[in-house]
């Protein structure tokens, strides 16, 4: 029997589609929206700070710029119910609320386990394929370790565990994280800054100028806001 046999012309992409679509669509950025937060994220700590600034003052961002996969949330809740199969292992609390309100610091942390009579935060990073080849070699991500690092400051928890899953084939790989007191000092100075600008409602200086702009400038979601003055056509 043909594969076809006329049943492809009553499978259809119409209005019915097009209209379910974009009301899926909708439906995510609704959603993302509500946890659009003005205080600033440790898992964006290690970005510029003048975009961070940005959206804690609530600067209108791009729907595009709103991620709209459930896939890291899949993951998340597979490795809690993965965790207490490991011996001498046991969740104290899943996604708990992590903040300091002297920094404008807030978070939901995975997890906090109990592991051979020591707490520790637990981080779950689903990453690509390439990414995960590029931890494997050379290690843990710094944006991921200073996240945790903070998650730790947060809970006043010394150590963590910070789990990589592959997206693409589920293979996976940990690392132990310990405190460093070098990286919550950097990370309260930022905060400071930030705090500072953001009750003036006024935004730090970029950190580069236009011609030397970071890939992160480009991919910025408040690029065309962030260089509208006219800096963008200097030639210094």
């Amino acid at each position: 029997m043909s594969s076809d046999g006329g049943i492809s012309s009553y499978v259809l992409k119409d209005d019915v589609t097009r209209d379910l679509e974009s009301s899926v669509v909708k439906a995510c950025i609704d959603s993302q929206r509500k946890f659009l937060t003005t205080s600033f994220s440790p898992s964006r700590m290690t970005e510029c700070p003048r975009r961070l600034v940005y959206e804690s003052l609530n600067y209108s961002k791009k729907d595009e710029h709103i991620r709209l996969s459930d896939n890291a949330g899949c993951i998340k809740e597979k490795w809690s119910s993965r965790l207490p199969l490991i011996k001498d292992l046991e969740i104290v609390q899943q996604k708990v609320l992590a903040y300091d309100a002297n920094y404008g610091i807030t978070d939901v942390i995975d997890c906090v386990v109990r592991y051979k009579d020591n707490l520790m935060v637990v981080n779950i990073q689903p990453v690509s394929n390439d990414e995960f080849l590029a931890v494997q070699k050379k290690g843990a991500l710094r944006r991921h370790v200073v996240e945790i690092m903070i998650q730790m400051w947060l809970t006043e928890i010394q150590g963590g565990i910070l789990i990589y899953e592959n997206r693409d084939n589920n293979d996976f790989v940990m690392f132990h994280v310990k405190e460093y007191g070098p990286v919550i000092e950097s990370v309260k100075k930022k905060c400071r800054l930030m705090v500072g600008y953001k009750v003036k409602g006024s935004l730090p200086d970029r950190p580069y100028q236009y011609k030397n702009r970071g890939e992160e400038c480009r991919e910025c979601e408040f690029v065309g806001e962030c260089w509208n003055k006219g800096e963008k056509h200097e030639k210094t």
